[in-house]
This record gives C-alpha cells, sequence and structure tokens, in this order.
C-alpha cells in the first residue's frame, strides 16, 4: 500500500520508477517517447555512465529526472501519470541480462494504484501484463515501444481494475492455492 501524498506539481503521460541501470531500460522509454508527450523517470542514478547517456538522449524532450525518489514521491507519481513504463531489456550495448525483470514490484504498486502499466514481456513481468489486461511490449524494441506509447498517448489504456492487485487479494489467492494443494 502507497502512502497518501500531494500529488507532483504537474502531471505527466508516462511515468518510470526504478533504479537507473540499464537492465531496467530507461533508455528505452526515452527513446520511443512520442513526440508532445512528456515522461518523468524517478530514481536513483547506480551507473553514472548509464545516467549521463539518460540524460543526453532526454535533450530537447519533455523528460524530467528526480533522482530522489522517497515512498511519498513514488505515490504521488502513480497518482500523476498517466501510464507507468516498466521497459527492462535483456541486452544493453555489449551486455547481457538473463533476468532482467523477474516480476516487476512497481508494476504491482502501479496496478494496486490503478495506474495502466505498459511493460516488456519479460520474466513474471510478461505474465502479470497479461493477467492484468495490460500492454507487453517486445523488450529493447524501440519502434514497438513508440507504437504502444503513441497509442496509449491517443487512445488510452484499458482501465486497471486495482482490487485484483493489493496485498489482501494476493494473500487470498496464495491461502486458495495452499489449500487446494
Amino acid at each position: 500500500h502507497l502512502p497518501e501524498a500531494e500529488p507532483l506539481e504537474r502531471s505527466y503521460d508516462f511515468g518510470f520508477v526504478g533504479r537507473l541501470v540499464p537492465h531496467k531500460g530507461a533508455h528505452i522509454a526515452i527513446e520511443a517517447l512520442p513526440s508532445g508527450c512528456s515522461l518523468i523517470l524517478a530514481g536513483q542514478p547506480r551507473d553514472q555512465g548509464y545516467f549521463a547517456s539518460l540524460q543526453q538522449l532526454a535533450r530537447n524532450r519533455d523528460v524530467t529526472f528526480v533522482a530522489d525518489a522517497s515512498d511519498t514521491i513514488v505515490a504521488s507519481l502513480h497518482r500523476s501519470i498517466g501510464c507507468l513504463l516498466v521497459p527492462s531489456v535483456e541486452h544493453y550495448q555489449d551486455r547481457e541480462f538473463s533476468r532482467p525483470e523477474l516480476l516487476g514490484l512497481v508494476a504491482l504498486e502501479a496496478l494496486a494504484a490503478g495506474t495502466p502499466v505498459i511493460g516488456s514481456a519479460v520474466g513474471g513481468l510478461g505474465e502479470l501484463l497479461a493477467i492484468a489486461g495490460q500492454v507487453s511490449v517486445q523488450p529493447g524494441n524501440v519502434a514497438e515501444w513508440h507504437q504502444a506509447l503513441t497509442r496509449a498517448s491517443g487512445s488510452g489504456l484499458p482501465a486497471v481494475t486495482s482490487s485484483a492487485f493489493t496485498w489482501d487479494a494476493v494473500a487470498q489467492k496464495c491461502i486458495d492455492l495452499y489449500r487446494a494443494l
């Protein structure tokens, strides 16, 4: 459960929450951002070279960085964005990531807050998005990401029924599974 928070000073079309490291794919979110759309990236830069490349990509685009994303800021962000992006990648430059995103807790938090999610079809994240009726995109495919973001900014995304993603609902599903076993 996210704490209550005052909304950010403005709203954004898209948001990203997570460490700013290559396998989280923030560069895909920036590269795929449609003209006229805004993006906020909230997370600690853990790789200074990568962060510098993100700042370079963001030039001349409506991109905001929040390096100190407290729980209050994250709660506010989920209420101030049109859609959360989880663009995890399997490759970045000469690096390969065998497990770039096991599940994506940030996606669960967004869904619990009623915020739509577009994410990479990697690990459990792709399965989660399918269950939630949200959009999953091939990891690292900037053109496909751009198309998904363009569609989302034009016609919107499927509504999120947040009740399925509360801790109580998840705990009940686990209890039901244990009883069935």
